[in-house]
């Protein structure tokens, strides 16, 4: 992850950065988002060359909800718990704001690392799970999955994966009660 923070005024137009050859259309979640590449070299020193970032627009009845994963990313540098570094950019080609949220893996130079969605472990081991809407997710499917996951894989959070969830617990808690 990055080290340093755009400052007010920093604008960032997205408008010619490639867009990612797997995934230029990221479909999880409600709201609009695509996959992009950060060109090479970076616009700004804060970026990362050749690193995944995810674009990610408000819902239209909440214009300025991109903001929250702005504040997000700022709260985890006082709380602790690891958020990627998001930054307010825009499109001019189709004229939207978003949220420029640093893509959590997949950096250059480091060695190879994939991503599988929680929600697909939820509709391995709840009924009837609603991947749209994910409200069946408990904390003791939670439990099962990082004990199953723990045991069977190198994790790097193998030993502390409840400290670490009740961390993350607390910074949503956080949030939502702005």
């Amino acid at each position: 992850m990055t080290s340093h923070w755009q400052v007010p005024g920093d604008e960032l137009d997205v408008a010619g950065w490639p867009e990612d050859e797997e995934h230029p259309f990221f479909p999880e979640g409600s709201r609009d988002k695509k996959l992009l590449r950060c060109p090479d070299p970076a616009p700004r020193s804060w970026l990362t060359a050749g690193h995944r970032y995810l674009f990610k627009q408000s819902r239209s009845i909440y214009p300025d909800q991109f903001w929250a994963e702005i504040a997000a990313s700022r709260l985890s540098l006082l709380t602790g718990v690891l958020v990627p570094p998001a930054y307010a950019a825009w499109d001019s080609r189709d004229n939207v704001c978003a949220a420029l949220i640093e893509w959590f893996y997949g950096y250059p130079n480091r060695s190879v690392q994939g991503f599988v969605s929680g929600g697909l472990f939820m509709k391995t081991m709840i009924e009837n799970f609603d991947h749209a809407k994910g409200k069946q997710h408990n904390f003791g499917t939670i439990e099962a999955l990082c004990h199953a996951l723990s045991n069977n894989a190198p994790l790097h959070f193998a030993k502390d994966w409840m400290l670490i969830w009740s961390r993350m617990l607390t910074f949503d808690a956080l949030l939502i009660s702005q």
